[in-house]
């Protein structure tokens, strides 16, 4: 789930909005994205921010923890960050893969510190599942309405248009069909046909 985010903070960070006859269902679908990435990020940042607000409280001060300094770092960029600044964007996807490294770490008892572990406890006790839960369906909606905006172009296209874009139609037909959401997601963001 982390690792799309991250997928998705590059492809903000590439300005994939390409020029060509389908312009506007690709502006449709990159604004989609986009704004699916921003609020991803934002709500991530705050629920980095709660864990932090407790551990602030629960742990001795001058307490080390990479995984807390981590989640710092992420939640300054995210107040900060300007989406049209390819620098941040960039320093965003880069922080978001090091989070997902940690998220895969939530349940491990092989955390280097006692610290470390203590963020995690927190992590898990604001919800951390659920959130993951709550990002996949909303990924899993914006792909509805985004097969919405796909199906209604290739409806718009003339007879002769749909003879020639044979390849879109196939690959509509996979994007379509498939349930899982990251696996929807990867068809959409590897696709010749959209960006």
């Amino acid at each position: 789930m982390w690792r799309l985010l991250c997928l998705l903070a590059a492809l903000q960070f590439a300005g994939a909005a390409p020029i060509s006859s389908g312009t506007q269902l690709a502006y449709d679908v990159t604004n989609e994205i986009f704004a699916i990435v921003e609020t991803s990020c934002l709500e991530t940042a705050r629920l980095l921010q709660r864990v932090l607000d407790d551990a602030e409280l629960l742990m001795p001060p001058n307490t080390q923890s990479e995984i807390l300094e981590a989640f710092g770092e992420f939640v300054d960029l995210v107040k900060q960050i300007d989406m049209d600044d390819s620098v941040q964007l960039e320093l965003l996807a880069t922080d978001l893969d090091y989070l997902s490294d940690i998220f895969d770490l939530k349940d491990s008892a092989e955390l280097d510190s006692e610290a470390d572990r203590m963020v995690m406890r927190l992590l898990r006790q604001h919800g951390i599942d659920d959130f993951e839960d709550m990002l996949l369906d909303r990924f899993d909606a914006a792909l509805k309405r985004i097969e919405g905006k796909v199906e209604s172009y290739i409806g718009g296209m003339s007879e002769s248009k749909l003879m020639r874009k044979t390849e879109l139609l196939d690959w509509f037909e996979t994007f379509k069909n498939e349930k899982d959401t990251l696996d929807k997601l990867s068809l959409l963001l590897e696709s010749d046909y959209i960006f």
